[in-house]
């Protein structure tokens, strides 16, 4: 079990499978990022299941070469291991510096509320024009256990922003 000392600061993200500008989205979140481990985060927790939690994972690791100090721990739902590309190439291992936490939940709203606990900020990328009940539920918990939202799009409605 995972225990989270009292000092530690943890972030966690939740964002869209498919990213409708995922080189915007890059760059922004890039320099949240980036100024979440200036400011002293411990851990990101990262579910990688789309593209969002993919370009976080992919940016940890590249930042985890210029800054120390942070853990990437990689939520998974059940164990898949890697394989090579239909070509026979090898996948780029972007997953080097990160451990692995398996969800007691399956995907899905419960498990997310769980992420959300271990969680002091909350990093969200969703089209709200787009968004399901999930997505509204993580920003209602989010708020609802008065944790930092980090809105990366900048759509998040203004209810459910901290100031």
């Amino acid at each position: 079990m995972n225990v989270k000392n009292e000092n530690t600061k943890v972030v966690t993200f939740f964002g869209q499978d498919k990213l409708d500008s995922p080189i915007e989205v890059y760059l922004r979140l890039q320099k949240v990022i980036e100024n979440l481990i200036k400011s002293g985060v411990d851990k990101f927790i990262i579910d990688s299941h789309g593209e969002f939690g993919a370009l976080a994972i992919k940016i940890c690791n590249q930042l985890k070469d210029v800054y120390f100090g942070f853990d990437i721990e990689r939520v998974i739902y059940k164990f898949v291991p890697l394989i090579d590309n239909i070509d026979g190439t090898k996948v780029k291992n972007y997953y080097q510096n990160v451990t692995y936490f398996l969800s007691e939940c399956p995907r899905g709203i419960a498990a997310n509320r769980k992420l959300i606990d271990r969680s002091d900020i909350v990093v969200l990328c969703y089209n709200y024009a787009k968004v399901n009940s999930a997505a509204n539920d993580v920003c209602a918990y989010s708020m609802f256990q008065n944790k930092k939202i980090i809105d990366v799009q900048n759509c998040v409605p203004r209810i459910f922003c901290a100031s």
